[in-house]
């Protein structure tokens, strides 16, 4: 009997090691469950920052999706995504999940800004833009021209023109 509960611990032990995947978000509905989750979506957004497709194909399409499922489904952050975001990706899910990445590390580590804030805003999309530019991506104008103006040190004031008047920004504080 030893014997057997030895080996289920090492067989348990092997699956918790090796098969760490994200876990997957089921339907919820306490905003509790979802705080809980918190944790693991930090670590998402960290390794979505910080591996690029060519590292990690597989564990990215992971992680993009749990991260989409987590912030289409948690009922105190609503995240909408802007029209020139999703026309410059070609609503591509793995870039438009980058920047929401990127606008919830912004948040995640500025609690005092709002989920309309210019500058999660602006986060999200340099994120996204620095996936962009892996090149795993096909060739798009929209991109490329906010490559352009990131590039000419115009993108903040683009950026600022094509959200609504109502975004905050840390003058306005």
């Amino acid at each position: 009997m030893g014997k057997v509960q030895i080996l289920f611990y090492l067989l348990l032990l092997s699956n918790f090691s090796f098969g760490q995947g994200w876990p997957t978000v089921m339907r919820i509905t306490d905003s509790a469950e979802y705080r809980a989750m918190e944790p693991m979506v930090d670590s998402c957004i960290s390794y979505l920052h910080h591996t690029m497709p060519q590292d990690d194909f597989n564990g990215r399409i992971e992680a993009v999706e749990f991260l989409d499922k987590w912030i289409s489904g948690v009922p105190y952050i609503v995240v909408v995504q802007r029209e020139y975001l999703l026309d410059a990706t070609d609503r591509n899910l793995e870039l438009t999940t980058q920047h929401i990445a990127g606008k919830l590390a912004f948040l995640r580590s500025n609690p005092g800004y709002p989920v309309n804030s210019f500058e999660s805003e602006l986060q999200g999309v340099l994120w996204m833009l620095e996936l962009y530019e892996t090149g795993m991506f096909d060739s798009s104008d929209e991109m490329n021209q906010l490559i352009e103006r990131r590039n000419r040190g115009t993108l903040e004031t683009w950026l600022r023109n094509e959200l609504p008047k109502d975004w905050i920004t840390h003058t306005e504080e």
